[in-house]
């Protein structure tokens, strides 16, 4: 898995989202946030791309900064 992330790290509801890197499942590579919970585990978090066919794809659209968003409505549920 691909060790290049991007951006900020986000506190809410008592845990926190870590910066975008590359995350997979079963449907593919995305660009997404960890969710690093209060009972201390990491978890997936967030999907804030499209689904990638492989790594290296993805990779690249996160370091041009190329991939298609997420609607701000879609990212707003998640995150209040």
């Amino acid at each position: 898995m691909s060790n290049i992330t991007r951006g900020f790290s986000i506190a809410l509801h008592g845990g926190i989202y870590g910066p975008l890197h590359v995350m997979e499942s079963a449907a593919g590579f995305y660009i997404g946030r960890e969710y690093f919970d209060p009972a201390g585990y990491w978890t997936p978090g967030t999907r804030e791309s499209g689904y990638y066919l492989t790594e290296e794809l993805a990779r690249e659209a996160l370091i041009e900064d190329s991939y298609p968003r997420r609607q701000a409505d879609e990212l707003r549920a998640i995150y209040d």
